[in-house]
C-alpha cells in the first residue's frame, strides 16, 4: 500500500524526470503515460496490463516495436483501426519506469505537441482501456525550466468522463460519488473484456511453462499438493498439443496469462465412469484438458469456456479431488458432475459434463 507522502515524493520525481527529458529533446513533444487506479495500491496485474497496453497502443501510433511480439488483431490492440497513425516512425526515445507507487513510460516524439495531443487522446477516447490511461503530453518554452500538459480543450474535446456516469471525471472525483468497489468492480470487467485466445505456437513454450507453473502454484497454496506432481505438464506434453492443433494461449494485451488444451473426442480415459454417468454418452465432444493461469488475472475461466462453447455443445472436463477452486468455477459455469475417472496412471479424477442442448 502506497501513502499519501510516497504518492507525493513520486510526483516531484516525475516532474523532475519530465524536465530533464524535456531539456534534453528541446523541439520534440514530450508523452508520459501512468494508470489510473483508485485506492492505495498502485501497481499490481491490473496496473501493468493497462500500462503495457497503453505502451503497445502508443508504438502503434508513433512508431517502434512495442513489446516486439507477434499478436492477433484483439480488443486491447486493434483500437489502432480507429486511431489514426503518424505515416512513419517519429520515436526518438522511450522509457519505462515500473515503480512500486505506479508504472509510468516516458514517449519522445518528433511530432507538433497539439498534433500528438490529438493522437494520445485518440487512443484515451477509443482504446478498450484507454479511460485507465492519463496520457498527458507536456509543453516546456526553451528556457523556461518548467512543462505544462497540454489540455483536451486546446484541441476542441471535452473533458474526460466518468467510468461509470459518464458524467466529467472531475466532477463524481471531487463529490467521491462512487465507491472505490464499485471504481474497482468496473476496471476488472473492463480488464477481462481484453482476454483474448489464439492457438499455441512453439515460440511462446517459455511464455505457457511460466504460466502453469504459476498455476501449480496456486494448486499447492490451496493445499491441493497432488495434482500436477512429477513435471507433469511437461514442455513435451505441451509442444504436442501446439503440434496437434490442440494447445491455446490467452492472451491479455500481448502478454500470455493462461494455457489451455481442447481436444476432439474420443478422450481414452472417459471411456468407463464410476459411481455416475455421463449426461450423454453417444454424440461426439470435446475435453477442456491443462487450464492454467496466473493468480492474479480475473475471468479467465469464463474467457475460455464461452470460447470453447462458441465452437462444441458438448464438454467435459475432469479436475482433481482437492482441487477445490477449479470444482468451483466448473460447477458456477454450469458443468453438472458427473462421476469417476481413473487416468492411465490410476490416479482419480472428477469428471463433469455440459450439453448446451440440454441446459
Amino acid at each position: 500500500m502506497i501513502t499519501l507522502d510516497q504518492l507525493l515524493a513520486s510526483r516531484d520525481a516525475r516532474v523532475e524526470h519530465q524536465m530533464e527529458l524535456a531539456e534534453k529533446f528541446p523541439r520534440a513533444s514530450l508523452i508520459c503515460l501512468t494508470v489510473m487506479l483508485p485506492g492505495p495500491v498502485k501497481r499490481d496485474w491490473r496496473s501493468l496490463a493497462i500500462a503495457h497496453a497503453g505502451i503497445d497502443a502508443l508504438h502503434a501510433v508513433f512508431g517502434g516495436n512495442g513489446s516486439g511480439m507477434d499478436t492477433p488483431c484483439s480488443a486491447s490492440t486493434c483500437h489502432s483501426e480507429r486511431a489514426q497513425r503518424v505515416e512513419e516512425s517519429h520515436l526518438l526515445f522511450s522509457e519505462e519506469r515500473d515503480l512500486e507507487t505506479g508504472f509510468e513510460a516516458y514517449f519522445v516524439v518528433d511530432v507538433p505537441v497539439l498534433e500528438a495531443k490529438r493522437l494520445c487522446c485518440q487512443i484515451e477516447d477509443s482504446h478498450p482501456l484507454g479511460r485507465l490511461m492519463d496520457i498527458d503530453v507536456l509543453r516546456s518554452p526553451i528556457g523556461s525550466g518548467m512543462t505544462s500538459p497540454v489540455s483536451r480543450t486546446e484541441i476542441g474535446l471535452p473533458e474526460r468522463r466518468c467510468l461509470l456516469c459518464d458524467k466529467p471525471a472531475r466532477e463524481c472525483m471531487r463529490a467521491h460519488t462512487h465507491t472505490r468497489e464499485e471504481l474497482e468492480d468496473r476496471i476488472l470487467s473492463m480488464l477481462e473484456a481484453t482476454l483474448t485466445i489464439r492457438p499455441a505456437k512453439g515460440e511462446d513454450l517459455k511464455d505457457i511453462m511460466a504460466v502453469l507453473d504459476a498455476a501449480r502454484g496456486i494448486m499447492r497454496a490451496s493445499g491441493n499438493m497432488d495434482q500436477w506432481t512429477g513435471g507433469y505438464p511437461s514442455e513435451e506434453v505441451v509442444l504436442n498439443d501446439i503440434r496437434l492443433g490442440n494447445g491455446y494461449a490467452v492472451l491479455q494485451g500481448q502478454r500470455i496469462v493462461a494455457y489451455f488444451a481442447f481436444i476432439a473426442s474420443p478422450e481414452p480415459t472417459y471411456a468407463k465412469i464410476y459411481q455416475g454417468q455421463w449426461l450423454e454418452d453417444t454424440l461426439p465432444y470435446h475435453v477442456v484438458h491443462r487450464i492454467g493461469s496466473y493468480p492474479q488475472v480475473r475471468g479467465v475461466f469464463k474467457t475460455i469456456m464461452d470460447w470453447c462453447f462458441a465452437r462444441e455443445n458438448n464438454i467435459r472436463i475432469d479436475t482433481h479431488r482437492d482441487n477445490h477452486i477449479m470444482q468451483h468455477v466448473i460447477l458456477k459455469y454450469g458443468f453438472r458432475y458427473c462421476g469417476i475417472i481413473y487416468l492411465a496412471s490410476g490416479d482419480e479424477r472428477l469428471v463433469y459434463q455440459i450439453l448446451h442442448n440440454m441446459q
